[in-house]
């Protein structure tokens, strides 16, 4: 299978009728948001009240990020979405997975994230980071950072993760929490440092960076996903099919190569119950960490 029939083969799982969107447009959507576009998220979590009322015939499907079913529902509190996470859809597959690096400005006095810890700890309430926004990736893998940790940083929200990476390198801001592909660049120019990646071993392009958990905070991962969703109703055989497709695709080798690998993506292919099942548990664990620290959003 080459590339493009990699790319029209994923394009036919995602939306039958619209063939031109293919792989490319899925992970180039999973691309920027990862990269913390403030806008992007925003129309993305709306997006779940605009798919619910799609018939249930596998050709409309929504392409999701994690907060949308696993922090938002806790986030925002029963009733204030446009959506019901667990009514509304059925889990089809998760698509890719995106680690996220614990960084900050070269000047902290901390080479590792044991070293980040002491600091925040005599230093409570001191530290900065930026985030993507009030619930986004950035924002959220910070606060379990804080909850694990056990220390008292300060949230400094900007509209993407693009204007808060370019603030701590400005020395702004102290902290942040990115994608591992947004931070490399300027951490191989020394503008940054990375304490570690949130990944659960190290990055085979980064295989020099440690990852959060053997650097000091054992336990700790930081990520993001994507997964493909179908409207409540949606017969099993059709759930099944395009399960199967995406399954075939995420595997392809030359799809890897072209696709996965220069973002760093890691494929996440599984059943729709082992799917389902990994959103429940990743939902009770936020629900826990957005309880503990006191977080919500107003509407």
């Amino acid at each position: 299978m080459d590339h493009d029939q990699a790319a029209r083969r994923f394009g036919l799982a995602r939306c039958p009728r619209r063939r031109s969107r293919g792989a490319g447009a899925i992970l180039s959507h999973a691309h920027d948001h990862a990269h913390g576009d403030g806008r992007r998220r925003r129309r993305h979590r709306r997006r779940g009240a605009r798919a619910r009322p799609a018939p249930p015939d596998g050709y409309s499907l929504l392409v999701a990020e994690a907060g949308t079913f696993t922090i938002n529902p806790t986030l925002y509190g029963n009733g204030k979405l446009p959506y019901d996470e667990e009514k509304d859809f059925i889990p089809i597959t998760g698509i890719v997975r995106i680690n996220q690096a614990l960084l900050g400005h070269p000047s902290l006095p901390a080479n590792d994230v044991r070293e980040l810890i002491e600091l925040a700890r005599k230093t409570p309430g001191e530290l900065t980071y930026g985030t993507a926004g009030i619930g986004s990736a950035p924002h959220m893998n910070m606060v379990l950072f804080e909850s694990m940790a056990g220390v008292k940083l300060v949230p400094v929200h900007y509209r993407g993760a693009a204007p808060a990476l370019t603030d701590v390198i400005a020395g702004h801001v102290n902290l942040m929490s990115v994608s591992v592909s947004l931070a490399l660049p300027p951490f191989r120019t020394g503008q940054i440092k990375i304490f570690g990646v949130g990944s659960g071993k190290r990055m085979p392009l980064a295989p020099d960076v440690p990852t959060v958990a053997e650097n000091g905070l054992p336990g700790y991962e930081a990520t993001t996903w994507f997964g493909l969703f179908a409207t409540a109703g949606t017969p099993q055989p059709i759930v099944t099919k395009i399960n199967t497709e995406v399954a075939k695709i995420l595997a392809d080798p030359q799809f890897r190569e072209k696709f996965l690998a220069p973002q760093m993506f890691e494929p996440m292919a599984s059943s729709p119950e082992e799917f389902a099942d990994y959103i429940k548990t990743q939902t009770r664990k936020w629900a826990e960490v957005i309880r503990e620290q006191k977080l919500s959003i107003e509407k």
